[in-house]
């Protein structure tokens, strides 16, 4: 679907990435067509998995997590996704990745002080199939390019 996208979609992905809440009468202004037309634009790219989900971000450092940190996992052979699927159930786990390279996958975890990093950690090395995990604590998060190439 990404090669049927034009620029009205573009645009339309661009502002709800910016805002999920935009009204649809600013985005019909912005590029010239009725809210109506934008409406069934935005159903569309819902329909075609495009649009995944409308949500809303959080800054773990206002609700009083201030510990954020990179968490890359080697599981044993075979067992990466059943490895990975745990960790995602994990409270304090805000992503898992599986990669390639050194480790096998990589968790986002996020804690409100370095003693619940230590029992975060543990929990995850608890888990049989883990082998070896190293941490990386974020000291400053920098925003990347949100619109992906639009």
């Amino acid at each position: 679907m990404v090669e049927m996208l034009d620029d009205v979609d573009r645009t339309i992905l661009k502002m709800l990435l910016e805002n999920s809440r935009v009204p649809y009468t600013r985005i019909a202004e912005k590029v010239g067509m009725s809210e109506p037309a934008i409406k069934k634009r935005v159903e569309k790219l819902v329909k075609g998995g495009i649009i995944e989900s409308f949500t809303i971000e959080v800054d773990p450092w206002k609700l009083g997590k201030s510990l954020i940190a990179l968490v890359f996992i080697n599981a044993s052979p075979g067992k990466h996704r059943a490895v990975a699927e745990t960790i995602s159930k994990i409270e304090e786990v805000t992503e898992v990745n599986i990669v390639t390279g050194q480790f096998d996958m990589m968790a986002k975890i996020v804690c409100e002080n370095p003693r619940h990093f230590e029992k975060t950690i543990q929990k995850i090395g608890s888990i049989p199939e883990v082998l070896k995990t190293e941490s990386f604590v974020v000291i400053e998060h920098l925003e990347g390019n949100r619109f992906m190439g639009l």
